[in-house]
């Protein structure tokens, strides 16, 4: 797909394969509710490790007609970056934040100054926000960096399902029970798969027992996993986030692990338990795979009285989660002993705003902008590092 095409996208439809239709978030908007704290009642962390994350996205412009290549032509460029300031599980300091802009290979002196945050997006997340202006050049280049602090999980599962459904749920709970992009839990497909699963006694199980009756379903139902669902292409380079989307996935049996996650929020949402994707990063061990440091995507649902209940249904799979009692404790589900190496970005596959859009791959950031390429195609990398950084004072 050319630039020029994805950017008429844009400019008459918005942006390119949907938008979360959550309240899109605006400086000036309503305060959302709020992100979440630290975990209470059934829920634990402990372990924080600090880390110094650096978010690096190029635009590369490859020309056509090598012989006579016309650069990209931009107008009214901006960039968009989430970030969770507070979770259950983690915590972004948000005047850590500073991003950098090069054009075509030159700094521009004036990009971190032009930064702002917007602090009313929707879910409790941060959006940075980078106007670019106009741009011309084959390369643009924009690098955000920010320290966060991230725990390991536990749980008390014994606890955990003695705990009833609520009368009502939270504000912090309830946004996180409508559809959004890629997990279309309204498609009523899902509701027809709770009913099959459950019977006519959800309401009359306890919520937790319910998610994990709901979550085992689930993974059973993808008879293959096709890959972590991180897009790599030439160079080793990550391009995003390689997924169809809960609907389809759930629908073909099979998907990405990126796809399991959403498939999963869907059915919890259609169950009427709040649940939400985690996109983030993590490093993985010398040697383990090709890109050390890159996406990781795993799941929450909400747990009354306690906060969100972390689940990665890779873990899951083939784990004694297909037998085990709901009393019982899951690989998994609850106690993720590798949580404190992930740092999450965002609850979106985009950020949360009617102007963001992504060139192919889906990977949390989003950019707008008018203009064209006259004989160039578009591609976009992501590269991230994470330095381990000492711990904040108040939390040594």
């Amino acid at each position: 797909m050319t630039l020029a095409t994805i950017l008429l996208a844009v400019l008459l439809q918005g942006a390119p394969q949907g938008t979360p239709p959550t309240t899109p978030g605006r400086e000036g908007a309503a305060p959302p509710p709020p992100a979440g704290r630290p975990p209470e009642g059934c829920l634990l962390r402990s372990n924080p490790k600090c880390y110094e994350v650096r978010w690096e996205v190029l635009l590369n412009v490859v020309p056509t007609d090598k012989q006579n290549p016309s650069p990209i032509q931009l107008e009214d460029a901006t960039f968009f970056f989430p970030l969770i300031p507070l979770s259950t599980w983690s915590r972004t300091h948000l005047d850590s934040v500073s991003m950098t802009l090069d054009r075509t290979n030159q700094p521009d002196p004036r990009a971190g100054s032009s930064m702002r945050l917007d602090r009313t997006a929707p879910g409790g997340i941060a959006v940075a926000v980078l106007p670019i202006g106009a741009a011309s050049g084959q390369t643009l280049r924009t690098t955000m960096t920010f320290t966060a602090v991230a725990w390991r999980s536990d749980l008390d599962d014994a606890a955990a399902v003695r705990v009833p459904w609520p009368s009502e749920w939270p504000a912090e709970a309830k946004p996180w029970l409508a559809p959004q992009f890629l997990i279309e839990s309204d498609d009523a497909r899902f509701a027809a798969f709770v009913e099959r699963t459950t019977g006519k006694q959800l309401r009359y199980t306890p919520v937790f027992a319910a998610a994990k009756q709901l979550l085992r379903a689930t993974i059973a139902s993808f008879r293959a996993l096709d890959g972590n669902g991180v897009e790599i292409g030439r160079h080793n380079q990550v391009r995003g986030l390689r997924l169809v989307g809960a609907a389809q996935s759930m629908q073909a049996g099979q998907g990405t692990a990126a796809d399991l996650v959403c498939a999963c929020v869907a059915v919890l949402r259609a169950a009427g338990i709040p649940a939400r994707p985690v996109i983030g990063v993590d490093e993985a061990e010398p040697g383990e795979r090709t890109v050390r440091t890159t996406y990781v995507v795993w799941g929450e649902f909400f747990l009354p009285g306690s906060g969100w209940v972390p689940f990665d249904p890779s873990m899951m799979r083939g784990s004694n989660a297909s037998g085990a009692s709901p009393d019982r404790a899951w690989s998994g589900l609850g106690r993720i002993k590798e949580l404190n190496t992930r740092v999450p970005l965002s609850y979106f596959f985009l950020p949360p705003r009617n102007d963001a859009a992504c060139i192919q791959y889906p990977g949390a950031w989003g950019w707008a902008a008018r203009g064209v390429v006259g004989n160039g195609v578009a591609f976009d990398s992501v590269r991230f590092q994470m330095i381990s950084r000492p711990l904040p004072p108040d939390l040594r």
